[in-house]
């Protein structure tokens, strides 16, 4: 199996640290976002062409995979060199896309 090298921008591991302190405060399965986080990055790893292509004006070639059931997208790029560079931590329902 093909090994992608997945990195997090500090844009977005800022994003996914706010979100963990967060879901820490207020939710009551506490590790359930570093949970699914650290199985989506996994994914990614391994198979980074199963997210959806999302289109956005000057970003490239962008894609996102959800994280079902804390309902957060990871917005990555996949790279020329097979680097995997993930963009943005964001939430489903937030009304606007993540800036990229």
């Amino acid at each position: 199996m093909n090994r992608h090298r997945v990195l997090v921008v500090p844009r977005a591991r800022a994003q996914a640290a706010r979100v963990e302190e967060w879901w820490k405060e207020h939710r009551d399965e506490k590790d359930l976002f570093r949970r699914e986080l650290r199985a989506g990055l996994t994914l990614l790893e391994s198979a980074p062409e199963i997210g959806n292509p999302y289109v956005v004006s000057g970003a490239g070639e962008v894609r996102r995979v959800l994280l079902r059931r804390t309902r957060f997208h990871l917005y990555y790029r996949i790279e020329s060199d097979g680097v995997v560079r993930v963009l943005a931590v964001w939430h489903s329902a937030r009304g606007a896309g993540p800036v990229l």
